[in-house]
């Protein structure tokens, strides 16, 4: 059985590459299929998975998130008030506080196959980063590593483009406190870090698991969103 019960979801963002199709609410509200939403079958999949404990780092709209409710899962809701000003780990590090467990780690604007949160669970690695084939639906980030799946770095312009970042990870605590001081140095210098640049940082230790058919995609634009809707949802049997 896995020792990770607690999943930390990251969503302080606008959505505004979606031109309003949102309607003020954050992505992780996008309705996907019959009134389920991004954030309703992510949180489905981890409770699939026996993680009864979500973390949200919430900015943008916050409220929506603050008065979702579960008889299933313990949400607490963290708000990142800099969300329009600064990067994605600066939603993690406001939530630091309440952390004191190995966590899954995830992007609130992805839908996909529950078989990669068990891929992580059942990893023997304490440090893990899910990664796929390319999807080629833009905006990815890939992935370089070792021949032995250690992460090297990954970025939007990496050479290597066959492992691409799926948006969900597996961190130690103690790795959780390295990325944190990493943090605490570079923001001093840099106001708005992503929390895959404080990964490259601390990039010791840290696994690559590659599933190379994974059902998923990211829904940053309208294409993204129609795709979601019309193809991944019915392979996922959503639809």
């Amino acid at each position: 059985m896995s020792k990770i019960k607690l999943a930390i979801i990251l969503a302080a963002g606008m959505g505004s590459r979606l031109g309003g199709l949102n309607n003020k609410e954050p992505k992780g509200f996008l309705e996907i299929y019959n009134n389920m939403s991004l954030i309703d079958l992510s949180l489905k999949n981890l409770l699939k998975h026996g993680i009864k404990n979500v973390i949200i780092g919430t900015g943008y709209q916050s409220k929506f998130y603050s008065c979702m409710q579960s008889k299933a899962i313990n949400i607490t809701c963290v708000k990142n008030d800099d969300y329009k000003t600064s990067g994605s780990f600066e939603t993690l590090y406001k939530c630091r506080h309440l952390i004191n467990e190995p966590f899954l780690l995830l992007e609130s604007d992805i839908l996909y196959d529950d078989k990669g949160i068990k891929a992580l669970l059942d990893d023997k690695r304490d440090n893990v980063i899910l990664a796929s084939g390319p999807n080629n639906q833009g905006d990815e980030v890939f992935i370089n590593k070792t021949k032995d799946n250690e992460l090297i770095k990954m970025s939007k312009s990496e050479e290597n483009k066959t492992d691409e970042l799926v948006g969900i990870s597996k961190v130690s605590i103690s790795k959780f406190h390295e990325m944190c001081e990493a943090y605490d140095v570079f923001k001093k210098k840099k106001s708005k870090i992503d929390y895959e640049y404080i990964y490259n940082l601390v990039n010791n230790d840290i696994y690559i698991n590659k599933i190379n058919d994974l059902i998923w995609c990211e829904i940053d634009n309208e294409s993204n969103l129609n795709y979601a809707r019309s193809y991944i949802a019915k392979l996922l049997r959503y639809g």
